[in-house]
């Protein structure tokens, strides 16, 4: 399953075992609900199977699976809608550019290059996490590279990658949780234990345990830390909410409920979506709540 938490919230119901991707709290809009004039919180299904799903400032994008080409749907001012052709295998997206990972390895981005966060490294990689104005890959041997603001990488070989915000954050072959780039000192010093998923948040972060519980640190002023006490499958941080999978599919958030994005549709379970079909609900603003 893949579950994607940004400006909206978005999953799908994609079979197998949980697998994250998206925005991981690269995308939400700063500004506050009392300033977007009115704030209209939606939800769609989709039509089209997806094997993965990301969210961004104000559009979405998955992976088709009968072809493995990339579709969007929402905001494209900057040409963040508008992916290339191709065959991929994952999709991350910022607040306003969006990055893929194709069958050959190679990472292909478009949308807005501000701060060069739409230009990836030469190479091959096997994992990808976008960031609001950055992005991370990790290569065959653990090797990891970072592009765009912040630029900064971990330093050393890790296992799993979760770009935010202002950081990002990642776990080693034991499961521990490091972090690093920009943010209070409390996102960045991420709790002892061994973790098996992560993810980053504009400036927290959560990570879940063997056990399925969720453990969640950094900046808290919106609810960001108030994980449910219950097992979990997934997790997935937009800038200021986390939503998660519970054991039976059902959909749990927390965090900054503003703009829509801790408030998925009542009785949401992934379970009863439909192969790979999306579900998205939120602000919309620009048609991100409405896959295709």
């Amino acid at each position: 399953m893949s579950l994607a938490v940004a400006l909206c919230g978005c999953a799908a119901a994609a079979g197998g075992a949980p697998d994250l991707a998206g925005a991981g709290g690269a995308g939400l809009d700063l500004t506050p609900a009392s300033d977007l004039r009115v704030e209209v919180v939606r939800s769609g299904m989709g039509t089209i199977p997806l094997v993965d799903i990301g969210t961004g400032g104000l559009h979405a994008c998955g992976v088709r699976r009968s072809d493995g080409g990339v579709v969007c749907w929402g905001e494209n001012h900057y040409g963040q809608s508008a992916p290339p052709a191709g065959a991929f295998t994952s999709v991350g997206l910022g607040e306003d550019h969006t990055c893929a990972l194709a069958l050959d390895g190679t990472i292909h981005c478009w949308g807005s290059n501000s701060v060069g966060q739409a230009s990836p490294p030469a190479g091959t990689f096997v994992e990808l996490s976008v960031g609001r104005w950055h992005g991370c890959a990790r290569d065959a041997a653990r090797r990891v590279v970072c592009w765009g603001d912040p630029a900064s990488g971990p330093g050393k070989p890790l296992d799993a990658l979760a770009a935010g915000g202002q950081l990002s954050c990642g776990l080693d072959a034991g499961g521990a949780a490091t972090c690093w780039g920009h943010g209070p000192r409390a996102a960045l010093a991420p709790p002892a234990g061994a973790f098996v998923a992560i993810t980053a948040g504009e400036d927290h972060a959560c990570a879940l345990d063997g056990a399925g519980q969720a453990t969640c640190w950094g900046a808290s002023a919106r609810g960001q830390l108030d994980a449910p006490a219950v097992r979990l499958r997934a997790v997935d941080a937009g800038l200021e909410d986390t939503c998660a999978l519970d054991e039976g599919g059902a959909v749990l958030c927390w965090g900054n409920s503003l703009l829509g994005g801790t408030r998925p549709p009542a009785g949401l379970r992934l379970a009863r979506i439909g192969d790979g079909l999306a579900a998205c609900w939120g602000n919309d603003l620009s048609g991100q709540v409405f896959p295709p």
